[in-house]
């Protein structure tokens, strides 16, 4: 072989080996994130099926709210800001009636 192709060759060699070496310190910083992405995903899937499904909550609150009668006044106010802040998005979900097919 000529000095150029060698030279091509190892230098081949070189960033394949490196690439290696990166795979690897790329999985081993990924796996500390794996935990508290699976959490947020966790969050986020609970947060749209309560958009999607809000009588559950609704019912899980008024069955609150009737047990303890003399803190109504203190729910009503956390709860008003809660459907304030998500009401803004209720649109923004895509279209409805729309499902999901797997390929």
């Amino acid at each position: 072989m000529s000095a150029g192709i060698s030279d091509v060759v190892r230098r081949r060699r070189n960033l394949i080996a490196r690439a290696a070496e990166q795979r690897i310190e790329f999985a081993v910083a990924a796996r500390q994130w794996r935990e508290p992405i699976a959490v947020a995903s966790g969050a986020f899937r609970f947060g749209r099926a309560l958009r999607r499904h809000p009588v559950p909550l609704v019912a899980v609150i008024a069955t609150l709210l009737w047990l303890r009668r003399r803190r109504v006044l203190l729910w009503a106010g956390p709860l008003v800001a809660v459907w304030k802040l998500f009401r803004p998005c209720a649109g923004q979900s895509g279209v409805r009636g729309a499902r999901r097919t797997a390929p």
